[in-house]
């Protein structure tokens, strides 16, 4: 059998890129273990039926124009790494080397944002509260069912592949 240096070390190149794809693809695996699983749990409401029952329990549609500007202003926050403020907790974003090297990450926190208290600071969706009394109605009553399925032990998908978590013995927020 004759060698061929050079094929022998591409051989042993690609060997090392896919050992090292193995690592990254179990790391990942790792660590959106518990996303998974928590998609699975019987205690999950998924984002169609959440949003379906808040429809549902006030007569909207999903083509009203005012629910559609609503999700609208609301992804378009949030793909731009935007805080999105809910009435009890904000979905923010941290640098964090353990899921992105790049890309922030959304985290929750309860603490009240900056950008609430300066309205005029647009790198917030306040999904709370609105000037405009039709909306505020809408942001209300939206909340009041999201914070009903959070204390009844119910993790929530807020928004798509967005998972909220109460924990009942803290008292605190996690977001999977």
């Amino acid at each position: 059998m004759i060698k061929i240096p050079f094929l022998s070390k591409q051989l042993q190149e690609f060997k090392k890129l896919d050992q090292e794809a193995k690592r990254v693809s179990d790391y990942s695996e790792l660590i959106f273990k518990s996303f998974n699983q928590q998609k699975e749990a019987d205690n999950f409401i998924s984002y169609s039926v959440f949003i379906n029952q808040f429809l549902l329990n006030n007569n909207y549609g999903k083509s009203a124009l005012r629910w559609q500007q609503v999700i609208e202003n609301r992804d378009k926050h949030f793909a731009t790494h935007s805080q999105i403020k809910f009435r009890k907790f904000t979905v923010t974003w941290v640098n964090d080397p353990r899921f992105s090297l790049n890309s922030p990450v959304p985290t929750v926190t309860t603490k009240q944002p900056e950008a609430i208290l300066n309205p005029v600071n647009h790198l917030i969706y306040d999904f709370s509260a609105s000037l405009d009394e039709k909306y505020n109605v809408l942001f209300t009553k939206f909340n009041e069912l999201l914070e009903t399925k959070l204390k009844e032990g119910y993790a929530v998908e807020v928004m798509p592949n967005v998972i909220v978590i109460l924990n009942q013995n803290k008292k605190d927020l996690t977001l999977l």
